[in-house]
């Protein structure tokens, strides 16, 4: 019968083409209303029947009081740091191998909450697991291209490639550009407050310190944002890391929908400038570097940027090059600066703990390497690391089908990994002399992540931090600047205080 009614049609067609016009507009007017019909019932069954009545993860344990459409999101801006709010949870449900809670229109997201849960999603079935197209758009909007956007072989052969530099004996090699630049960021802060002492804007210092040492690392070149405004970078890459709650907002939308070219002004323009210039100045490096490459001047070189030169890889190009480069600096500052201005806050405010680090110091003759032979101070530097993670949260998404920690997890489910436990609000180093502290597994540390995802720069941020820290508790007292605790920015990417730290510094 349908052919048959095909078969009129055309042949009516055929006969009188004036037809084809009426059912052009029958055909268009037939889709304006029904595409808007089939796009509501679509949101209304992933919102609103999906998660309550089909799906298999809707008898996970999790927070069940959501606000109308945005689920537990509307309490994002509640908490000055996410992670908090996830900890919370964490203790409500220790024993749950996964925690569900609804984000924006009632998607469902999974929280990672067992050494089992983590371990199979970032090693034994990495491989079933990517970036959500989400985070990629967010995250690429910030840093650029680097590693953490590519996935399977090629992140694995890349990742090879690009951690050469960073390796520990690469780095105890080299620990002598870290000691020059601590001692010289020691000697700034000395002259700033005098004999007698005083306050000093210890953040920005330290900031500018790891931002010079990561683009030795980098490029092989000292940059000196300690004492010279010669390179736009602390400026423009602080500006960026650093947004205020309208840019972290156009930050998160952009992600969505393509906001910096439709609205290309204030501080939208600015963002934007910020990484051009950023950018330009790593491609004149960059492209000095490939000159040099070519005239064979650079068999000294044994940089990261000359690791990626040297990588034989189809896809590689200049551009690509540059993008990496930007993002190694960028990725290769910004969390440590955070970490490490954190562990001088505590400092400032646990003389006890000062105290302890620097008689070990004073016993270990802390000058060099030796640094890496203080125990409590490891222990200090690794409890900062946990305790004051950077990052708010990793996620990933499942690809297919999967069942991890005994529970099958669907295609497409995104699951958060995020620094959390149920005394994740204790700060105590000694924690990690217990045999059933975090060291019992590598996994009961999420901070730099495992498996194949594991950061590269892990052993870079440890040393450095280590160095930083020996230098100033053995040359100064620290106390706190201001009363009170020390409120966090928030949103912001990464766990930084509001306000630039001020500490007040007198000299031993």
């Amino acid at each position: 019968m349908l052919l048959y009614a095909g078969f009129v049609g055309l042949l009516a067609l055929f006969l009188r083409p004036e037809l084809m016009l009426d059912i052009t507009k029958l055909s268009l007017a037939f889709m304006m209303v029904c595409l808007p019909i089939i796009a509501i019932c679509k949101m209304i069954y992933n919102s609103f029947i999906y998660p309550f009545y089909i799906s298999p993860l809707r008898h996970l344990p999790g927070p069940s009081d959501n606000t109308f459409f945005l689920g537990q999101s509307a309490k994002y801006l509640a908490v000055p740091w996410l992670p908090n709010l996830f900890a919370e949870w964490s203790k409500q449900w220790p024993h749950a191998p996964f925690i569900r809670f609804l984000n924006f229109a009632n998607s469902e997201t999974l929280l990672a909450n067992s050494l089992t849960s983590y371990r199979e999603i970032l090693q034994t079935k990495a491989k079933h697991f990517v970036k959500p197209a989400f985070a990629r758009n967010f995250a690429h909007e910030v840093l650029g291209d680097g590693l953490p956007f590519t996935e399977g072989l090629i992140h694995k052969h890349r990742r090879r490639m690009l951690s050469k530099p960073f390796t520990t004996q690469q780095l105890r090699g080299s620990f002598y550009i870290i000691e020059r630049k601590v001692k010289q960021l020691a000697s700034i802060l000395a002259n700033q407050v005098g004999y007698a002492g005083g306050i000093v804007d210890i953040e920005t210092q330290v900031w500018k310190t790891i931002l010079d040492v990561i683009c030795i690392e980098t490029f092989s070149k000292d940059l000196n944002h300690l004492e010279s405004n010669e390179s736009p970078l602390y400026s423009t890459l602080t500006g960026n890391m650093q947004p205020s709650t309208m840019g972290q907002i156009v930050n998160y939308l952009n992600s969505i929908v393509p906001i910096r070219r439709l609205f290309p002004f204030g501080e939208i323009r600015q963002f934007q400038n910020n990484f051009d210039e950023s950018r330009n100045f790593v491609k004149k490096i960059v492209l000095a570097r490939l000159i040099d490459t070519e005239l064979g001047r650079t068999t000294h070189f044994h940089d990261a940027l000359q690791g990626m030169i040297k990588h034989n890889d189809s896809a590689w190009n200049t551009e690509t090059l540059i993008e990496w480069a930007v993002s190694l600096v960028i990725l290769g500052h910004d969390t440590t600066a955070c970490t490490t201005t954190w562990a001088i806050a505590v400092l400032s405010t646990r003389q006890d703990i000062q105290q302890r680090l620097r008689s070990e110091l004073r016993n270990l003759n802390h000058a060099g390497t030796n640094v890496e032979k203080a125990q409590y101070l490891h222990y200090f530097i690794m409890e900062v690391l946990r305790h004051y993670c950077s990052v708010p949260m990793v996620p990933r998404q499942a690809i297919e089908n999967v069942e991890i920690a005994g529970v099958l997890i669907p295609k497409g489910t995104v699951i958060q990994l995020a620094p959390a436990g149920s005394d994740a609000g204790e700060f105590n180093p000694d924690r990690w002399s217990k045999p059933d502290g975090p060291t019992h597994d590598n996994f009961a540390f999420e901070t730099f992540h495992n498996g194949s995802r594991m950061c590269i720069g892990k052993n870079l941020v440890t040393l450095e931090m280590k160095a930083i820290i020996a230098e100033l508790v053995s040359r100064f007292q620290i106390d706190p600047a201001q009363e009170g605790p020390i409120e966090i920015a928030s949103p912001a990417f990464t766990l930084r205080p509001k306000h630039k730290l001020k500490v007040n510094l007198r000299e031993l």
